[in-house]
């Protein structure tokens, strides 16, 4: 680890190559997918339909969220989305010194889960009154929602249950 903090401060600017070299260059680990699906240390995922399903409704609650009633001011949310920096580059830093080999173009280790606690950090940066909102033509759409939600929650149960006490 001390061999990798005196490579980053002699070569500060290779930190945004490497994050660079993660995060968009990427072509082995899905992140997207083991924000939800992906269990335990990669042996394990839910099926891709369920994941998909999950990110969908996640999409549409964001998009259908009523900001009318928001308080958070400018600030609040330019805070938000600050700290969902800060933290993103803590997780990324922490594991590059950590856990990574000295000079590797790529940081070792990092897993979509550590970040579900950004994403409600995320959520509160990208609060605004105004926004694209999605139009469902129901009186209550939580008759859709919760359902739907309810499904995948029992589906990745019974998937996981399967996995792990019947194979």
């Amino acid at each position: 680890t001390s061999g990798q903090i005196h490579y980053l401060v002699a070569h500060p600017a290779r930190f945004t190559k490497v994050l660079f070299n993660t995060y968009v260059n990427n072509s082995g680990d899905p992140y997207e997918l083991g924000f939800i699906g992906f269990l335990g240390s990669f042996e394990y995922n839910l099926p891709y339909w369920i994941i998909l399903l999950n990110l969908a409704l996640i999409l549409i609650a964001f998009l259908y969220m009523d900001d009318s009633k928001s308080v958070l001011s400018g600030n609040v949310r330019w805070g938000a989305g600050l700290l969902s920096i800060v933290l993103i580059l803590a997780i990324s830093g922490l594991l590059y010194v950590s856990w990574t080999p000295v000079a590797q173009s790529t940081i070792d280790g990092i897993q979509s889960r550590y970040f579900i606690p950004v994403s409600a950090v995320v959520v509160l940066a990208f609060s605004r009154r105004k926004r694209l909102k999605v139009q469902i033509a129901l009186r209550d759409p939580a008759l859709v929602f919760v359902p739907t939600a309810a499904f995948c929650l029992i589906a990745s149960y019974i998937a996981i249950v399967a996995r792990y006490y019947f194979s």
